[in-house]
């Protein structure tokens, strides 16, 4: 299924070479995916969450950060 509209939010470099990249999928029905893209080398891993999924995750990320500031 491809998504009728995508946005490019965020690229990300993160440790080890490793690149991020955050996109929104919009959908003619009326649904909106948060994309997560992970490249590493050749290596592609990609997420596609749904709004109570992608604040669940960020909630979480959050509270670690959080946890480790300073470290």
């Amino acid at each position: 299924m491809n998504p009728d509209k995508k946005t490019e939010i965020a690229v990300i470099e993160a440790p080890y070479n490793k690149q991020i990249k955050l996109e929104e999928m919009d959908y003619d029905g009326g649904m909106h995916l948060y994309r997560i893209t992970i490249k590493e080398r050749s290596r592609f891993t990609t997420l596609d969450l749904d709004p109570d999924t992608a604040r669940e995750l960020a909630q979480n990320l959050i509270e670690w950060a959080n946890k480790h500031t300073g470290d």
